[in-house]
Formats: structure tokens, C-alpha cells, sequence
């Protein structure tokens, strides 16, 4: 498999979503591929994924640090029924630096050393993302990046006010450089600042 272009397993996988009804909240193909991307501009070998869902982004996570022998992604999903799938995605796809931890976000994160990561991608629930970015921040290595998936929505959004008080908070957290990214890909960027 290479970041190019996706193999058998992988359509076989999202054909097997889509029949699942679980299609409309994965990342799409444009921000797969940007994502990959970032995590080799970063020369990322720590990663760590928020929103597991299936599988889908981790994958592309992977093949932004798969030339890294040493590289590894922690990726933690919540909901049992997805992490399943996921773990049989991740067999068939053979990604082995990848390690699916299931629960909640905010009990697992504290576990991680200051600095453990290169890279993160925070693709959750967004009710959550504003309890979460301190965590994000304190386990993000300076020079390292933070993707926030889901940044913009429309004003009649569900999770509206929710996210106008995250982007509040994330221009509060003076550790980050940030940078939205419009378009398909619906990204923030945070680029944790260097140690002064």
C-alpha cells in the first residue's frame, strides 16, 4: 500500500462501512492524504489519534510515519463497536505500529509523558475538544503539530456554540501557532511553540 492510491483491503473496507451506515463520519480521501503529509513534515514517529472510528485515518496517519522503523500511533476510540471493526481493519491492512486503546480520552491522555508526541490528530466528539486541548497541548513535543478535524460549522449546527467556545479557548492557549485550513479539509493546525 502506498499513500498514492488505496488497495483492495482498504475499498473492500469502506464498502463494508458504508453498508453499515458508519460512512458519513470519516475524514475525506484530500485530508487522508494531507494528513500524511504533515506527519513526514514533522518527521513524526510518536502519533497519537483521537477518534478512531474504523480505521480510516489512522491509516493515512501510518503512511506519513511507515518509513520510520521505530515509528508507532496510539489511536483511542470510545465506542466499543467501532474499535472492533477498527482492530479488523488494522489485521487486514497488516499496521502493525499502530496500538487502538478503547476508552475515554480524558482518562487515557493523563497516562502519556510531557512531550510524547510529534503529532496528533484530534478528530472526536466536539463537545469534547475543549476539556481535551490542555491535555493535547501538554503531550505535544514543541515543534510538534496538533490537527483538529470538524473546525468549521454552520451556525444551525447541533455543536454550534460548543465550537465557538472551543476556538475561544484554542486562541487562549498561547503554547500553539494555529492555522486553519479551509476547503475540503475542514482543518485546524496548532504548531506547538519552541521552548524559549
Amino acid at each position: 500500500m502506498n499513500i498514492a492510491q488505496h488497495n483492495t483491503v482498504v475499498l473492500d473496507f469502506i464498502q463494508r462501512v458504508q453498508r453499515r451506515g458508519i460512512v458519513p463520519h470519516y475524514i475525506s480521501t484530500v485530508t487522508g492524504e494531507l494528513l500524511a503529509v504533515l506527519a513526514r513534515c514533522v518527521q513524526a514517529k510518536q502519533v497519537l489519534e483521537v477518534g478512531t472510528l474504523w480505521g480510516y485515518s489512522t491509516w493515512w496517519l501510518y503512511q506519513g510515519v511507515a518509513h520510520e522503523p521505530d515509528a508507532k500511533i496510539i489511536t483511542i476510540e470510545k465506542e466499543r463497536k467501532h474499535s472492533t471493526l477498527a482492530q479488523q481493519f488494522f489485521a487486514a491492512t497488516q499496521l502493525a505500529q499502530v496500538e487502538l486503546r478503547l476508552g475515554d480520552a480524558h482518562s487515557i491522555i493523563p497516562e502519556f509523558a510531557v512531550n510524547a508526541f510529534d503529532f496528533i490528530f484530534l478528530d472526536a466528539d466536539r463537545r469534547d475538544y475543549q476539556t481535551l486541548l490542555p491535555q493535547l497541548a501538554r503531550v505535544l513535543r514543541p515543534g510538534g503539530l496538533l490537527a483538529i478535524d470538524n473546525i468549521a460549522i454552520d451556525s444551525n449546527h447541533a455543536n454550534a456554540d460548543v465550537m465557538t467556545e472551543f476556538l475561544l479557548c484554542l486562541e487562549q492557549e498561547s503554547t500553539l501557532e494555529r492555522v486553519s485550513v479551509g476547503g475540503t479539509t475542514n482543518l485546524m493546525l496548532g504548531l506547538k511553540q519552541l521552548a524559549q
